[in-house]
């Protein structure tokens, strides 16, 4: 995110995008688990290989988006030597698919 300037504190979310109008659905509720206002150190690394992987299963998608199935969160709970605590969050489920869109050309074609 080069030459991006954020405040001190600001929240970024990352992952979702807009519906095109009069696709998007109802919202019917929210929960955060963690992320910056939770006051926890808290860590999620996610490498090269499986960023690249879940790039070309998007650029393989009709809406350019990978999706995830059964998706859950696994929380590792570390000690340092100095008794420093901190956590390391990863993101599991089921393999990563191409998002199939209900309209344009690959669904006039079923």
């Amino acid at each position: 995110m080069t030459g991006l300037i954020l405040p001190p504190g600001a929240i970024v979310e990352h992952g979702p995008g807009v519906a095109p109008p009069g696709l998007q659905d109802t919202l019917l509720g929210e929960s955060v688990v963690g992320g910056p206002l939770a006051a926890q150190d808290v860590r999620m690394f996610l490498d090269r290989r499986t960023l690249e992987h879940l790039l070309d299963v998007a650029n393989a998608s009709t809406v350019g988006r990978a999706v995830l199935h059964g998706v859950g969160v696994r929380v590792r709970v570390y000690q340092g030597g100095d008794g420093h605590r901190y956590s390391v969050w990863s993101l599991v489920s089921h393999p990563p698919q191409a998002e199939q869109a209900a309209f344009g050309p690959a669904a006039r074609r079923r």
